[in-house]
């Protein structure tokens, strides 16, 4: 009994830690860093942090900047390959969104921008992912996801006059990504 509890134990146990990059993003100026913690071959926590903007896609004016925290539980399905191949995962995410001297009115005729405003909001969001990870013997791994989800908390600063800005608050939440990154024990 002793021995079957110990072994019981010992599963539950991690076995890998994983630190990510999100490299796919980086082609479109959203910058991620992620650690996973695998609670076993066929369960891990992953943690992400990201930070997007907009200054540095495109020549722009408008000052655009997301910060993200998501959080998933992501359950791998086959167990054989031990916290490798496919997955789904639930997710929580927070966002931060600040647009600062975002321009609103834009006239066709002189081709200028006529008016600016801030706007700020903050969410939390639930949704679901479907990914696959593919994991080296000598540790480095390559992830690819996607995952749509909804907002189910919202919190909007929009000065007053300037209600046609809502639109930079989307009430979903889609994921993609194409991760690099380092599995360890």
């Amino acid at each position: 009994m002793i021995v079957s509890v110990g072994l019981g134990i010992s599963e539950l146990q991690a076995q890998y830690h994983e630190v990510k990059l999100d490299a796919g993003g980086l082609i479109m100026t959203n910058f991620g860093l992620g650690y996973e913690y695998c609670i076993n071959d066929d369960m891990g926590i992953n943690l992400r942090l990201g930070y997007f903007t907009s200054g540095t896609l495109i020549e722009s004016d408008d000052d655009y900047n997301t910060f993200t925290i998501t959080a998933d539980y992501r359950y791998y399905l086959d167990y054989n390959e031990g916290a490798d191949g496919s997955f789904v995962s639930g997710y929580l995410k927070y966002r931060n969104l600040v647009a600062e001297n975002y321009f609103t009115d834009f006239d066709p005729n002189t081709g200028e921008f006529l008016d600016a405003a801030d706007f700020k909001s903050n969410g939390v969001a639930f949704g679901l992912t479907y990914g696959r990870k593919w994991v080296t013997n000598s540790g480095f791994l390559f992830e690819s996801y996607g995952g749509v989800g909804r907002y189910i908390i919202e919190n909007e600063s929009v000065p007053e006059g300037y209600e046609d800005l809502e639109y930079l608050s989307f009430p979903w939440d889609f994921r993609i990504g194409l991760i690099v990154g380092w599995r360890f024990e």
